[in-house]
């Protein structure tokens, strides 16, 4: 979770932290950035054991990152150099998805910091002085996981995968228009960068894992993923690529909003527009462990993948096209529209017609 500190002003009155309300799972981590001149010292509005009450300093256009491995429903913080810059952390035990909810009520209850009536006294939230410690072991906090798709990371216990092999499967390719414009934007500020990166790529890992996708790689605004490796049903990968991406595009409005209005509220960057486009493909590609002497990785290689990076290349603002092969696969439960090609797509002469993603059938 990102969490930006706006360039000071003269301006009397509270000033809150963008967002003001952080909302996360236990373990899970918020960084700040400051893009201003000053140094902030975040600190807790009141001693909340077993947290020191000092979060961190954040230095000039600078970062700071700090894990929340404890339960404690609310959390209250300022800038101790700036006190009217305010903002509060929300902890939960588990995601809200996975909630009931009694559990909501008393986490609701714990925010608040009041009491149910006798009548409703099961709902009564107990206070949580020193917290749930939930990583007992340090050395748990760092995995191969946060470096690694954990399907990639089991896949490595496959030693039928050590070596490259045939497999039908769909490739999905994204990316973000005008990301070079905005990166040249905030040439001067690149901690804005980093922060919004962040939110797009953990918000695309969770759908394309949604979707029982593998991502393969996060190359700055570019991923690339695959669909249909634990199921050799061909269909079945390229509609669960599709709803990624639906999901990912409808998703990623949320973020584009956020982020533009900082950057444009808080920091004076104004004019910034950003889209996604995806292409989608689908083949039999040759999958598995690439071992060489200086390095090895879990790829997927062959002419499927190169066409659905074609596929993207060629799909404009907010567009999801995919090619012939997805759409005889799929064309029963999605609407598409044909999209004739101005020119033919580079090494595929052959492909003279795609076709784009609208939304699913009623």
């Amino acid at each position: 979770m990102s969490v930006a500190i706006p360039i000071r002003t003269n301006e009397p009155g509270t000033r809150y932290f963008t967002p003001r309300f952080v909302n996360i799972v236990v373990g899970e981590t918020i960084t700040w950035y400051n893009a201003g001149k000053d140094i902030h010292s975040l600190i807790f509005d009141t001693e909340i054991p077993p947290y020191d009450i000092k979060i961190g300093d954040i230095a000039p256009v600078g970062t700071f990152s700090k894990r929340f491995d404890f339960y404690v429903p609310r959390i209250d913080y300022s800038c101790a150099t700036h006190p009217e810059e305010k903002g509060t952390i929300v902890i939960y035990e588990k995601s809200e998805e996975d909630m009931t909810d009694t559990e909501r009520l008393r986490h609701l209850q714990g925010f608040l910091g009041t009491e149910p009536p006798d009548v409703l006294s099961h709902l009564r939230h107990k206070p949580i002085v020193y917290g749930k410690r939930v990583l007992s072991d340090i050395a748990k906090y760092v995995s191969l996981e946060k470096f690694l798709d954990p399907s990639i990371y089991r896949i490595l216990g496959d030693p039928e995968l050590y070596q490259l092999q045939s497999k039908n499967m769909t490739i999905v390719f994204w990316d973000i228009s005008y990301f070079s414009v905005l990166c040249k934007h905030l040439d001067k500020q690149p901690i804005l960068i980093t922060g919004f990166l962040r939110d797009y790529s953990d918000m695309t890992i969770n759908c394309i894992h949604h979707h029982r996708g593998i991502v393969d790689k996060l190359n700055g605004d570019g991923i690339l993923s695959f669909f249909g490796f634990n199921n050799d049903d061909q269909m079945n990968g390229a509609h669960d690529a599709i709803l990624a991406a639906l999901e990912l595009r409808q998703n990623f409005e949320s973020i584009k909003r956020k982020w533009i209005e900082i950057w444009s509220k808080d920091f004076g960057h104004e004019k910034i527009s950003l889209d996604i486009k995806c292409g989608i493909n689908t083949g039999a590609v040759l999958f598995g462990l690439l071992d060489t002497d200086t390095r090895s990785q879990v790829t997927i290689l062959g002419s499927p993948v190169n066409l659905a990076s074609r596929l993207e290349s060629i799909a404009e603002n907010d567009q999801i096209i995919v090619s012939p092969y997805v759409k005889d696969l799929v064309q029963a439960e999605f609407n598409l529209q044909k999209v004739n090609l101005k020119e033919p797509l580079q090494s595929f002469p052959e492909v003279n017609v795609v076709y784009e993603i609208k939304d699913l059938l009623n």
